[in-house]
């Protein structure tokens, strides 16, 4: 290895930083910074590869700063002014770390708090960077508003959900509000155009309005012709594309998600099923944020029994969902029965960590009948964003709708942008 001497210069730089450690320390947590994370782990990843065996993330803070101390010549290895040689490639990254150390003292690095406008997050973050770790931090939000369409059309191979789902975000960004009379007037329309794979429901409701009765007494009379058999999962698979909308807290996204459910499903199951999805779908977007995630445990509370447990199940892990014998596989819901349907779609969404196999595993679990990895794909279309999902994922529809669809997703999307113009729902 090239070797390098460490002179007077180099040892006065590292004595500075090191006066900072409490400075260092905060700003560890300031990952977004690319200059000392970079540097942070080439160090330790440099300690390691020389023999010193990797322990806690404390630990290896330890190496860290014993070797700045005897580098420094505090531990009597240096003596006087006589320079001693160190790895070159080694102490480059040391001294990176120290620059960048000391750049933090200055008042334009300092730290600061900053908080998300839209999930809450606090982070201290220099304050020169404010504004940008703000901008990064809304673009990830954005990516996961924008998953939840883009997501859910790359798991659906029918079209019929995607359809819907698709003409209810066009109703939202054009009324930006949550307006039921402007989205029927939109399924009718499909239905008019021949809609397709709608489902038994929401099939027989569309054709009684379009014979003249109003939405409420279609489904009222779908229900009753039905003998209450109205529990399926078409209205969840729409359902979380009511998360987009900026202006719905989660009450009013509860309460959005069950007058969507009730326009075309009479069920109390099958309204409750699309509130678990729309708020699994929001707490995804928003990510960590102790403010902003985790309602759907609380929201679960207040949902019919089947609906919260299948919320509260234990998720089997990915191996166990890959393998078509696994008892864990075999006893999740392939059919269209609500509350069985989003069980099979969190076990799937919430297990791996890539949601293209995550995605395929689910297909190649529920076939041709196409229940389960609608809702897999708005689930980790939220919690992965937008742009895991290519047009090679989205392949099995027309071009001209995945335009569409991408617009519709991207348009909701930039409306979470805090300057962005807002109507918010009375």
């Amino acid at each position: 290895m090239e070797q390098r001497d460490i002179g007077w210069y180099d040892r006065q730089l590292i004595c500075r930083a090191m006066k900072f450690r409490g400075t260092t320390e905060r700003a560890m947590a300031a990952i977004e910074i690319p200059e000392l994370h970079t540097a942070w782990k080439g160090i330790r990843d440099g300690l390691v590869a020389r023999g010193l065996s990797r322990g806690s993330s404390l630990r290896d803070e330890h190496l860290v700063w014993s070797t700045l101390s005897r580098l420094s010549g505090r531990r009597g290895i240096v003596h006087g002014c006589r320079a001693i040689a160190v790895d070159a490639e080694l102490l480059d990254l040391l001294l990176a770390f120290c620059r960048a150390v000391i750049r933090f003292e200055s008042p334009r690095w300092r730290l600061e708090p900053t908080r998300c406008p839209v999930c809450r997050l606090s982070r201290h973050v220099p304050r020169v960077l404010k504004l940008e770790w703000t901008r990064r931090h809304m673009e990830e939000h954005q990516q996961r508003v924008a998953g939840v369409l883009v997501g859910l059309a790359a798991g659906d191979e029918n079209g019929g959900p995607t359809e819907m789902a698709l003409r209810l975000a066009e109703s939202l960004l054009e009324c930006r509000r949550y307006n039921p009379d402007d989205v029927f007037a939109r399924y009718l329309d499909w239905h008019r155009q021949g809609a397709y794979d709608t489902g038994p429901v929401t099939g027989r409701v569309l054709a009684h309005a379009f014979a003249g009765m109003s939405r409420r007494q279609a489904a009222e009379q779908t229900d009753r012709e039905l003998e209450g058999m109205t529990a399926g999962c078409n209205a969840a698979h729409r359902a979380g594309v009511l998360a987009m909308g900026p202006w719905l807290d989660i009450d009013g996204l509860v309460q959005a998600a069950g007058d969507e459910a009730r326009l075309t499903h009479g069920h109390p199951i099958a309204a409750d099923t699309a509130i678990a999805v729309a708020v699994k779908c929001r707490d995804n977007m928003m990510g960590n944020s102790r403010f902003a995630s985790r309602h759907l445990g609380a929201v679960s509370e207040q949902l019919h029994a089947e609906v919260k447990e299948a919320v509260s199940k234990p998720r089997p892990v990915l191996s166990q969902l890959l393998d078509p014998a696994s008892p864990a596989r075999t006893e999740l819901h392939r059919g269209g029965y609500s509350p069985g349907t989003l069980r099979a779609a969190l076990a799937f969404a919430t297990t791996g960590r890539d949601p293209i196999t995550a995605l395929q595993a689910a297909k190649s679990f529920a076939g041709p009948a196409n229940y389960c990895p609608v809702l897999v794909g708005a689930f980790l279309g939220a919690r992965f964003g937008a742009d895991v999902f290519d047009d090679g994922q989205l392949q099995h529809h027309p071009a001209e709708h995945i335009a569409r669809i991408r617009k519709a997703a991207w348009g909701l999307a930039e409306l979470w942008r805090p300057d962005a113009e807002q109507t918010h729902a009375g």
